[in-house]
């Protein structure tokens, strides 16, 4: 049987494209080739307030920079909307789950009144 050599509609290519894998998440480091890029140094402060400056400006050179916050996309609207208590009374039961429902009760009933009688 696998040597049936009739017409056959898969077809076999060569696939030249990389694969590229992306990991959601993930922050690339920098690496040893790329130099990194430093926080310009504070300019200097006038001569009349040095003492007060100074005091402000120390600290300030032991804090590394933040990295700048990423911003992130705004999501796409794909018309859903969460249903609310208004829109389930708003809505009226078809036939088919009034039907259902009173199959279900009938069921039940039907099973107590068994249950009572035959015990």
């Amino acid at each position: 049987m696998a040597d049936n050599l009739g017409f056959s509609h898969i077809t076999v290519t060569a696939d030249e494209d990389e694969d590229i894998v992306i990991q959601a998440g993930v922050v690339d480091e920098p690496s040893a080739k790329e130099p990194s890029v430093s926080a310009p140094a504070p300019e200097a402060a006038p001569a009349a307030d040095e003492g007060a400056e100074a005091a402000e400006v120390a600290p300030a050179a032991d804090i590394a920079p933040e990295p700048p916050a990423r911003s992130r996309p705004a999501a796409p609207d794909d018309g859903y909307r969460e249903t609310t208590l208004e829109d389930i009374e708003s809505a009226k039961m078809s036939g088919t789950q009034k039907a259902v429902i009173l199959v279900a009760m009938l069921g039940i009933a039907a099973f107590v009144l068994w249950y009572l009688l035959a015990g």
